[in-house]
C-alpha cells in the first residue's frame, strides 16, 4: 500500500517515465536496461546523457534476464536498473524468484529500479503478477510506473501514474509542472471510474487471451516461423530469421 503523497498521476506512462528519469538521472550516470524493451527505458536516459548498458534477452532463455549477466552489469556506481514486466515486446513474464534476485542485486549495490508494470493485468496460463517494490528494501528504491491505457483500454485518455518514495514523487511533481503541468482532468475523472471496476480488466484479459491462442496456433502452422509462448501483455515475438 502507498500513501497519496507517494503517487503522482501523469500524462500516460510515457509522461511517468519521463518524469522519473528527469528527476533521478544526470549526465554520466550508469543505467542498466534490458533489450528488447519499451524504447523509452533506454532512450530517455540516453537523452539525459546517461551511459546505458544493455542486458540482452534471448528466445532460448524465454526472454528472461540472465541474472549472472545482470550482476556483471550492475556494478557499484550503477544508478538505475530498468525493468518491464510483463515485457514489451516479447510478452515474457518474470517469475517471483527472478524478481527476488533482481531486488537483491538492487539492495546490495543501492541501485534504484524503475519498474514498468503497465501490462500487469494481462497474464495467461497461470502467470502471476509480482511487483518488485514488495521485496525487502525495495519500496524505498523503486519507482513503479503504470497506466490505464492497457489494463482498461484507455490509451487515448493519457492517464498514467507513478508510485514511489515521497521524495521522488515530490521531485516528479516539480518536473511535471514544467513539462505539461498535470494529467488532464477529464482523464483523471474517467480513471476513477475505471479503477472502481477492476472486473473490466478481467473482461479485457479474456479477449486478449482468445486472440493470443488464435495467433499462437496460427503461427505453429507456418513453416519457418518460431514463436515464443508469451505469458503476458499482448505481444508475440516471432523469430522469422529462417
Amino acid at each position: 500500500t502507498v500513501q497519496p503523497r507517494q503517487v503522482v498521476p501523469t500524462h500516460g506512462a510515457a509522461g511517468a517515465n519521463h518524469h522519473v528519469f528527469c528527476s533521478l538521472i544526470s549526465a554520466g550516470d550508469r543505467v542498466v536496461s534490458i533489450m528488447p524493451t519499451y524504447q523509452q527505458l533506454y532512450s530517455i536516459p540516453e537523452s539525459l546523457g546517461a551511459t546505458v548498458k544493455i542486458l540482452p534477452l534471448s528466445r532460448e532463455n524465454g526472454y528472461l534476464p540472465d541474472l549472472d549477466a545482470l550482476r556483471a552489469l550492475a556494478v557499484p556506481g550503477t544508478k538505475m536498473i530498468c525493468i518491464n514486466n510483463p515485457n514489451n515486446p516479447t510478452g515474457s513474464v518474470m517469475d517471483e524468484e527472478t524478481m527476488r534476485q533482481i531486488a537483491e542485486i538492487a539492495v546490495k549495490h543501492d541501485i534504484l529500479v524503475i519498474s514498468d508494470d503497465v501490462y500487469n493485468t494481462l497474464l495467461y496460463d497461470g502467470a502471476k503478477n509480482t511487483c518488485i517494490a514488495a521485496f525487502p528494501g525495495m519500496k524505498e528504491r523503486t519507482a513503479v510506473v503504470n497506466s490505464l491505457s492497457k489494463s482498461y483500454a484507455m490509451t487515448g485518455w493519457r492517464i498514467g501514474f507513478v508510485a514511489g518514495p515521497a521524495e521522488l514523487v515530490s521531485a516528479m511533481t516539480k518536473c511535471q509542472e514544467n513539462f505539461n503541468a498535470c494529467a488532464n482532468a477529464p482523464g483523471q475523472y474517467a480513471g476513477t471510474v475505471a479503477l472502481a471496476h477492476p472486473e473490466l480488466c478481467e473482461e479485457l484479459r479474456k479477449v486478449f487471451e482468445n486472440r493470443r491462442r488464435l495467433l499462437l496456433d496460427g503461427l505453429k502452422g507456418i513453416k519457418g516461423i518460431e514463436s515464443n509462448d508469451p505469458k503476458g501483455a499482448f505481444y508475440v515475438f516471432a523469430d522469422i530469421s529462417s
